[in-house]
């Protein structure tokens, strides 16, 4: 599943890298053309990546596919939870390396900037977060399944009035809209929140 969506997001990145335009049309429509692939890419990557980090969070059995250690319920709970982090930002790299190769080999108009990296850590960050959020769910519910309900309500938030008082107080505690100013704050508050929620919900789960 995983490979069938890489090899989507590469054929989307192919189409939106305009590579059939002439060479000329790519050169006179660069800044058209950068910010239309750079917000079509980075929303499909947004999609993409937070399915993928509510479904590994949201998987409670014991079959860890990194680091780990079952010596005790803290540090099983601390080695599956740093291993399914490194997984989610593992499978974002991918997103990212195919964000950058593509235009770079297909295109006239690519440009480096360093600024996409912003976005990109911001991104990471919330679907880990969004991730722990599934993961904090499926032990309520005792079921990997949850993550269909967690991605459903982003998928909501997504495409509701931001500037609603509801869609703000939500927002505090689910992350949707990172605010430039202090979003780093936000997210890691709430990465804490979820963290000591999720091991407090796992302390009273048996099968792990």
């Amino acid at each position: 599943i995983f490979s069938i969506m890489f090899i989507i997001y590469i054929v989307l990145a192919l189409i939106a890298s305009k590579f059939f335009l002439s060479s000329n049309e790519q050169l006179l429509y660069k800044e058209e053309l950068m910010q239309s692939y750079s917000y079509l890419m980075l929303a499909i990557e947004k999609l993409m990546i937070i399915l993928i980090s509510t479904y590994i969070f949201s998987n409670l059995s014991s079959n860890s596919l990194l680091l780990l250690l079952k010596s005790d319920k803290i540090t099983f709970f601390a080695s599956k939870t740093i291993s399914n982090i490194i997984l989610v930002l593992a499978f974002n790299m991918v997103f990212i390396l195919i964000y950058q190769i593509v235009p770079m080999i297909f295109s006239k108009w690519y440009n480096f900037k360093i600024l996409f990296f912003e976005d990109v850590i911001t991104l990471s960050i919330k679907s880990i977060v969004i991730g722990l959020i599934a993961q904090f769910v499926a032990y309520i519910f005792k079921g990997k399944f949850s993550f269909i309900l967690v991605y459903f309500i982003f998928l909501i938030l997504e495409n509701v009035s931001h500037e609603n008082i509801l869609f703000q107080i939500v927002n505090s505690v689910f992350p949707v809209v990172i605010n430039k100013n202090f979003g780093f704050l936000q997210l890691l508050v709430q990465f804490i929140l979820y963290t000591i929620l999720g091991f407090w919900r796992f302390l009273k789960y048996e099968n792990y």
